[in-house]
């Protein structure tokens, strides 16, 4: 196996790689936790839509309080790309749009009440990032920039007599980087 590798790796640069093509596509898989789809409309322009997920079990060391959290997520980013560094290395902007939605549940033994709660995430983000293909169809990138997000979160805990409920709204703005693979189909 690591025989293979090493094969692989020298092999590698020595194959000629070329820009993406109109109407490439590939499946782009970048951390911090997306799966997606590129899709090149043009030398200059690509799409990159994207869907994350999670699943978060709790319970504590007494098995009283026991959370289990769902999230699922989707973005959108468009690739505008700037220039070349080498044949095979572009830089690009990329504005962002990302929602995710979060339901968490809380079960307390013996109570009456078990809280929930629900998380609305919106991302707002812009980068600077640069694209490697040393094959036509294998790519790595990495991007840095900026991003501004809200999230909206509710919760609501019923009981035999009472309901208490709320919302509360959060927004953050900060730095945002990722890295990520993609393998082209075509």
């Amino acid at each position: 196996m690591t025989r293979a590798f090493l094969v692989l790796a020298l092999l590698l640069p020595g194959i000629p790689a070329a820009a993406q093509q109109s109407g490439q596509a590939g499946l782009a898989v970048g951390a911090p936790g997306s799966i997606g789809i590129i899709w090149h409309v043009s030398d200059a322009i690509a799409i990159r839509p994207d869907f994350s997920f999670s699943h978060t079990h709790s319970e504590g060391t007494s098995s009283v309080v026991t959370t289990d959290s769902w999230g699922a997520g989707f973005g959108a980013s468009a690739l505008f790309y700037t220039g070349k560094i080498h044949d095979n290395v572009r830089t690009y902007l990329t504005p962002r749009f990302g929602y995710a939605r979060t339901n968490a549940s809380t079960r307390l033994s013996g109570a009456v009440t078990n809280p929930e709660q629900h998380q609305n995430s919106y991302s707002y983000s812009g980068a600077f990032g640069i694209q490697f293909t040393p094959t036509r169809r294998f790519s790595v990138y990495g991007e840095a920039g900026l991003q501004y997000s809200t999230v909206d979160s509710t919760y609501k805990s019923a009981g035999p007599i009472t309901l208490s409920e709320g919302k509360t709204t959060n927004s953050q703005f900060g730095s945002r980087a990722g890295v990520g693979i993609v393998w082209y189909f075509n």
